[in-house]
């Protein structure tokens, strides 16, 4: 038994489709979006009643790419170039569902008493069928590992704005590093360093971190406020185990 209902969903359910939703719209283009709206609202079915409460659980159903195509009025090739994207991201995978062995069948030319190879309708990859669907513990993981990935990345900045001491020279615009300003010659008139440029020599002068300290700090604050609403849809996500999705009944 199929069925779109919205009252079949778990709190679990929903909690994992809202950082479904939630990575895709700050992340990826449109196109993909749409895509992962027609997995999470695929067809379900029955599956074996809950262990404690003996409720039936309905399960979402993985579905052909021509499919998504064909919900989209789009077209599969296009399709499978979005899909292909959210998969290299880990946000959805695929299973193998067989081959269309009918389309050989009726291909031009084809003979059923052919010896093996094209002629019998030997299939390639383009008639290798594949099913779609969300593993919602992996997708997790992957929002996981990119809202951490962003986070470190201004970590390591700020880490780096703090360590190292530059100098800059007012005339030239040269920027030198404290490990490389030991090399350099000393100006006696003002104590410092001179500007390494052939034939500018001007004293350098120590750059002042704290403006770039504060970009970053500034950068912090607003990754914080941008993504707290996938922080917080990701926490409720964690607290329940992920729903399933399952191969359609054969028809």
């Amino acid at each position: 038994m199929l069925s779109h209902a919205h009252s079949m969903l778990s709190h679990e359910e929903l909690a994992y489709q809202k950082v479904a939703r939630l990575v895709v719209h700050y992340f990826y283009d449109i196109e993909e979006t749409l895509v992962m709206e027609v997995l999470l609202t695929a067809p379900r079915r029955n599956g074996n009643p809950d262990e404690k409460t003996g409720a039936v659980v309905h399960h979402p159903t993985m579905q052909l790419d021509e499919v998504v195509a064909e919900r989209l009025s789009l077209g599969t090739k296009q399709v499978r170039r979005h899909l292909s994207r959210l998969l290299q991201d880990r946000l959805v995978f695929k299973t193998r569902g067989g081959t269309d062995k009918d389309a050989k069948k009726k291909a031009p030319g084809y003979d059923p008493k052919a010896v093996e190879g094209n002629a019998s309708g030997e299939l390639n990859a383009s008639d290798v069928r594949f099913f779609w669907g969300i593993d919602y513990e992996v997708l997790v993981d992957a929002v996981h590992f990119k809202l951490d990935a962003m986070k470190r990345a201004l970590d390591t900045k700020h880490n780096q704005a703090n360590a190292e001491q530059q100098y800059s020279c007012a005339r030239c615009k040269a920027v030198v590093s404290a490990l490389d300003v030991m090399n350099l010659e000393m100006d006696m008139a003002s104590g410092g360093w001179k500007c390494p440029v052939f034939g500018c020599e001007h004293a350098l002068d120590e750059v002042d971190n704290s403006e770039e300290t504060s970009k970053i700090d500034a950068w912090r604050a607003e990754l914080r406020e941008s993504f707290a609403q996938l922080h917080a849809a990701v926490r409720d996500a964690d607290a329940y185990p992920p729903p399933t999705f399952k191969m359609p009944l054969k028809e």
